[in-house]
């Protein structure tokens, strides 16, 4: 190869790359460039083939002519070629006029992976690592679908990427397709490039039918992170059993820039382990899925996912029960501006083997963590005292198959030698707690009973407050009612406990699990006042404990009611709360905020699922089912104002200002990450911040930004490095200064 030919020609393609005007927007019709069966230039890659193979003006005359597609053993290949670690391939075309083109799409049938450029700019790729992988890199096990009459895959290239890399007359398109293993069976490359036009002009060739193109419509980036998700053959997702191991990408270019396919996935790409989740929900069309992060060697890997901080387990969770999307990201929000933690969330759209598969709420699973349930790692070792007292995560649901439990010794009515209700080990999971942890488990359960059913109940040093985290009991009891969900106590309901040392009483929550909240479903028995069919906002969530019901659960909330000083603390925090977090107006806003997020993504989500409207799917409603998603959320906003209505005049218990502690009022912890950083830094509390400022360790202001929210994003790349002073305002006036590190 002539080098000064090379810089000549890569010079022009940066200066035709810098003088594309941005493409047009609307598709006319798509026409195909280069076809599989067309002759290409190919190299079989048992070696390092030479670094500028990519570029138009490599000098590829050694290599040899075939007709595509090209591989092996699937008996579809025009091209046979012997068994390797890769192939590499080099097509040129021709563009006739860049401005009328709209976008481009790459179809390709592969196996097992691979990566493809236009004059060497990345366009696509799929289930391989490195920037531009060597010829002996393992790709990801993937099978062909073409020959066995499946479908070929699409790869859609932006009008932002098609401006930097295509110029008019002469391309390259060259692909690099790799084997999962050198001794691998079969190898296949069939691909297409087509691109879209913004007229009714031919200027290329039609395209086949194979490659389901769009009809005629432009392809728009989407304003939500979007996760890909890749299935090894021959294999299936498991139920609620062990996870295998996927390929997952996670494109996420920020709040203001759109994200496509072939977008760079730097917000992760690598391995995971995914299994369905749920229980009724695996019923669904759309799944809901357990995923962990993991390294190359199958290892959880923590790593901060769409902006959440750095942990390993997560869950894409299904919104198909709920067609206003919000139900469980306003719960989550709702108990974390009470003051607790509640799982993060991050609306986003999922693709499983390169099929749409809608939007998905990618949120946080409940653990013990610094960052989620932050309370004391448990002592495996210990046996008495205080390192045995904490900390450990309860729940009431149904129990799985490789769940174990222990028993109150009371039924859900607070009678006394029932064993009915069981508390399933979250943390310690049952293969990892100790018999002595067991053992103080149970005994403290039952030391919490007899004082919460004895007679001396109310008293603040012998009854349950010796227990029981009453705040949080109360706020949980809060959310529940306004919510009136039917699984508010019996399924998925979190208990959570710290060591003696560290405030050792026993919290309700985290929340989990709201979508069957917030609306009228036919379930329970109206004279005992425990119906959720009712349309006038009546009815307690509570007293579900009455009605035909499974699985059994800890009936505390009777009990504590009858002790004016909880019911009157509830009356108290829900009449202030109402004024706040719980006023109608705040409501509708975040009902709002989401309903504009997703107004674009909706569309792509119910032409996916086609279920507004009809009241045949997830739980069964009692009003008729809105025909759009904006009036979705418009009937959420109707059922709260009516409920909200309901609650204010018949909530227990008598206003008492200052009755009890309130949990929002004292420090909630503030979380920083990554500290140290260089260029980002998330503020976040459980209690809405309204100020962040950043100080010098002498002193001088750098930065400040005000905003009511409970995250709060810095910018920090333009600042020296070194130690700063971070000082947080609370909504309610809590001041807290923190040190973090720039690098």
């Amino acid at each position: 190869m002539v080098l000064s030919r090379f810089n000549s020609f890569y010079l022009t393609i940066f200066i035709l790359c810098l003088k594309i005007s941005l493409f047009a927007q609307k598709t006319d019709h798509w026409e195909t460039a280069v076809f599989s069966n067309d002759t290409w230039k190919y190299l079989i890659g048992n070696s390092e083939p030479n670094a500028f193979w990519r570029l138009a003006a490599y000098d590829d005359r050694d290599w040899r002519l075939g007709i595509g597609g090209f591989g092996y053993g699937d008996g579809d290949d025009n091209t046979i070629i012997d068994s390797c670690y890769a192939v590499y391939l080099r097509k040129s075309f021709s563009i006739v006029d860049t401005a009328k083109i709209s976008a481009a799409i790459l179809s390709i049938d592969y196996d097992d992976a691979f990566v493809a450029y236009i004059n060497g700019f990345e366009i696509a790729r799929s289930g391989i690592l490195g920037g531009y992988p060597p010829y002996n890199t393992a790709g990801m096990d993937h099978e062909a679908k073409l020959y066995t009459g499946g479908q070929i895959e699409n790869f859609t290239v932006s009008k932002s990427l098609l401006s930097k890399c295509l110029i008019q007359g002469l391309n390259i398109l060259s692909i690099q397709v790799h084997n999962a293993t050198r001794g691998s069976s079969d190898l296949t490359a069939i691909p297409y490039l087509s691109f879209g036009l913004v007229d009714n002009g031919t200027y290329y060739r039609p395209s086949p039918t194979l490659l389901n193109l769009p009809r005629g419509e432009s392809i728009d980036a989407s304003s939500l992170p979007l996760i890909s998700i890749t299935i090894p053959v021959n294999q299936t997702i498991p139920t609620n059993g062990k996870k295998i191991n996927a390929f997952m990408r996670a494109i996420h270019n920020g709040p203001i820039m759109k994200n496509l396919l072939t977008d760079s996935a730097k917000a992760y790409y690598g391995t995971i382990g995914i299994e369905i989740r749920g229980a009724s929900s695996t019923g669904y069309p759309q799944k809901s899925y357990n995923i962990e992060t993991r390294n190359d060697l199958g290892e959880s890997r923590n790593v901060r996912l769409l902006d959440m901080p750095s942990e390993n387990d997560w869950a894409l969770i299904s919104p198909y029960n709920d067609k206003t999307l919000v139900r469980n990201a306003l719960t989550y929000q709702l108990f974390r501006s009470m003051g607790y933690y509640a799982p993060r969330t991050q609306y986003c759209e999922v693709y499983l083997n390169g099929a749409y598969q809608g939007i998905y709420i990618l949120t946080e699973k409940i653990k013990r963590d610094d960052e989620r349930v932050d309370i004391t790692k448990p002592d495996f070792t210990a046996t008495s005292g205080d390192a045995i007292s904490g900390g450990y995560i309860i729940k009431n649901d149904n129990r799985g198959n490789d769940e174990e439990s222990f028993f109150s010794n009371y039924s859900e009515q607070g009678m006394a030698g029932s064993q009915q209700v069981s508390f399933i080990y979250e943390e310690p999971e049952t293969e990892d707690i100790t018999a002595a942890q067991k053992k103080y488990l149970s005994a403290y359960i039952g030391a919490m009973e007899n004082a919460l059913y004895g007679n001396n109940f109310t008293d603040k040093t012998l009854g349950y407050r010796a227990y029981l985290h009453v705040p949080s009991f109360v706020d949980y009891f809060i959310l529940g009612e306004v919510s009136r969900s039917v699984d508010a106590y019996k399924k998925s309901k979190f208990y959570f406990k710290d060591i003696d040392s560290k405030d050792g009483r026993l919290y309700s929550g985290p929340p989990w699990d709201f979508d069957w909240a917030y609306k009228n479903i036919p379930e329970g028995n109206i004279a005992l006042q425990c119906y959720y069919g009712v349309t006038d906002g009546s009815a307690w969530a509570y007293k579900s404990i009455d009605c035909n019901h499974s699985p059994a659960f800890a009936g505390w909330v009777p009990r504590l009611l009858k002790d004016p000083y909880f019911a009157n603390s509830v009356k108290t925090r829900y009449v202030d709360l109402r004024k706040t977090i719980l006023s109608n107006s705040s409501l509708n806003r975040y009902i709002d905020s989401v309903q504009t997020t997703l107004a674009e993504p909706q569309i792509r989500h119910y032409q996916k699922w086609d279920i507004l409207g009809k009241n045949s799917t997830g739980s069964p409603e009692v009003d008729p089912q809105p025909a759009t998603f904006t009036a979705t959320g418009q009937q959420l906003k109707n059922w709260l104002a009516i409920r909200l209505n309901w609650l204010d005049n018949n909530m227990p218990g008598t206003y008492t200002p200052g009755i009890t502690p309130v949990n929002h009022l004292q420090e909630a912890p503030i979380r920083i990450f990554p500290n140290p950083s260089t260029d980002i830094v998330f503020v976040e509390s459980d209690q809405m911040l309204d100020q962040v400022e950043l100080y010098t360790m002498s002193g001088i202001k750098v930065m400040g930004q005000s905003s009511m929210s409970n995250t709060i994003k810095l910018t920090i790349e333009h600042l020296t490095k070194g130690l700063y002073l971070l000082r947080t305002k609370s909504a309610h006036g809590i001041v807290q200064l923190h040190k973090i590190a720039i690098n």
